[in-house]
């Protein structure tokens, strides 16, 4: 249920905003928001992803989710 998912990383973000699952907790989001046909919200929020964090190891995720390749 994207919907449900996208709400508990919501919740999450707000209970832990600097939790160590940050970075899996924006790629459930970006992927929920994809589901949810909110695909400009997903690439934008994909966007800030890759500029956060240039070296993760969920980019390639990120970038299939959203179907775009980075920068």
């Amino acid at each position: 249920d994207p919907a449900k998912a996208l709400r508990m990383t919501e919740e999450h973000g707000s209970r832990y905003p600097q939790g160590v699952l940050v970075q899996e907790r924006d790629v459930i989001a970006i992927d929920a928001l994809v589901r949810l046909g909110r695909r400009d919200e997903a690439r934008a929020r994909a966007s800030a992803f890759r500029t956060r964090y240039p070296a993760s190891a969920h980019t390639s995720r990120v970038e299939a989710i959203v179907g775009t390749e980075g920068p």
